[in-house]
């Protein structure tokens, strides 16, 4: 199957969905996707984006060899399919401590970013979150950069999701 073919014939959640299952089937094509999604054509990227989010969820491990790549990709991309989609996949996953120092650098100068995207900012404050729960020194300073935050956006999913991730970050420091 010629992935690039596939994303460019619609974008929708069908295709998308349908393009995963073929990919879990056959998983040496997870490097073409892969390659879509962190190249140059602003469209593929944003189609093979949604694939990518979809195998996050259902196969992250296929993703592993790619981590390096995708945390690099949240400081260069400035395609918000890219952004949003890793961020939401490394919501839920665990990194090695190294590329762990990397995410959390990346998704906090995201959260900082008031021109990103509100999903972009509450994706990368969760990132942070569940990152510095583990070292309480950068989970009370996670927690003043957000209520700091909280305290002047406007936006209700930032509000909720702030909430959220003090209550979070309270609890690892009890």
């Amino acid at each position: 199957m010629n992935i690039e073919e596939a994303l460019s014939q619609e974008h929708s959640k069908a295709n998308a969905t349908a393009i995963k299952n073929i990919i879990l089937r056959d998983e040496k094509l997870i490097n073409d996707l892969m390659n879509l999604f962190l190249g140059s054509d602003y469209r593929l990227c944003q189609r093979s984006a949604f694939v990518v989010s979809l195998i996050g969820k259902e196969a992250p491990e296929l993703l592993i060899p790619y981590h390096q790549d995708m945390v690099s990709a949240l400081a260069s991309s400035d395609n918000d399919a890219i952004l949003r989609n890793t961020l939401r996949i490394f919501e839920n996953i665990s990194l090695n401590e190294d590329l762990e120092g990397i995410l959390f650098e990346n998704a906090y100068n995201l959260f900082e970013n008031p021109n990103h995207a509100i999903a972009i900012r509450v994706f990368a404050m969760t990132v942070c979150t569940n990152i510095s729960k583990r070292y309480p020194e950068l989970a009370q300073e996670m927690m003043v950069a957000i209520k700091l935050h909280n305290s002047t956006e406007a936006k209700p999913a930032y509000r909720s999701r702030a909430r959220k991730c003090i209550k979070i970050l309270e609890t690892a420091l009890k």
